[in-house]
């Protein structure tokens, strides 16, 4: 039987925050606002516009939000991605995990429009690169990880993912998958060691094969 890890994308493969964070400043200073803490805005990338604008003092709740929403996504495709990368290693730890017998894809709330450009310069190649509009609900609803288990025909329970963000642990939750919290990523580490839901938590992507052997040791994840 075939396994498979999926990656959320921001904060977790991706670092995004760059371009991510330059947009928030670009639509603080257009507001009249001093910007913001770079570090402390790239706590809030993996919760995307939403969280982001939050710390601008514009909430979900605002009636300014949507057209706040709007102008920061256009802002932010301008940007052109430019500053996004792999993070450091994580090339070499998807070919390894390849190599273990993996099957790997992206499941991200970031929607289509924009995550498939990125992707596409990213040269990411999997068939499983499954955008927040691909299914009615996103993170933290099961749906966009089960429909990218079914792309690669690998039941839900023979899976891992390995997130981030608060929501990406009650995905994998709700989906029956294992998870794994990304420590390099946006979220604070020391945060995950107080949560239960974890299988493991990575220091770095290198350590990541090695962890997910330690894991799947004795356990039906094992050929």
């Amino acid at each position: 039987m075939k396994r498979a890890i999926f990656f959320d994308f921001d904060g977790t493969l991706a670092h995004t925050a760059p371009d991510m964070v330059a947009s928030l400043h670009c639509w603080q200073k257009e507001n009249g606002q001093q910007s913001i803490d770079f570090y402390c805005a790239q706590e809030a990338v993996s919760g995307g516009a939403r969280a982001l604008l939050a710390l601008a003092g514009v909430s979900e709740e605002s009636p300014l939000f949507a057209a706040a929403r709007a102008r920061f996504l256009t802002l932010y495709e301008e940007s052109g991605y430019a500053n996004t990368v792999l993070f450091s290693g994580m090339a070499d730890t998807l070919e390894a995990l390849a190599a273990d017998g993996w099957a790997w894809g992206v499941v991200t709330n970031k929607p289509r429009r924009y995550f498939s450009p990125i992707a596409v310069a990213l040269r990411l190649a999997s068939p499983a690169l499954v955008a927040g509009d691909d299914c009615v609900r996103a993170k933290p609803a099961p749906d966009t990880l089960f429909h990218a288990a079914s792309i690669v025909d690998v039941p839900p329970e023979r899976c891992l993912y390995v997130g981030d963000d608060r929501r990406d642990a009650q995905a994998a939750q709700a989906a029956g998958m294992g998870f794994i919290a990304a420590g390099w990523g946006y979220w604070p580490a020391s945060e995950w060691k107080q949560m239960a839901c974890c299988v493991g938590i990575a220091t770095t992507p290198q350590t990541l094969p090695a962890l997910i052997r330690t894991i799947t040791a004795g356990n039906d994840l094992v050929e």
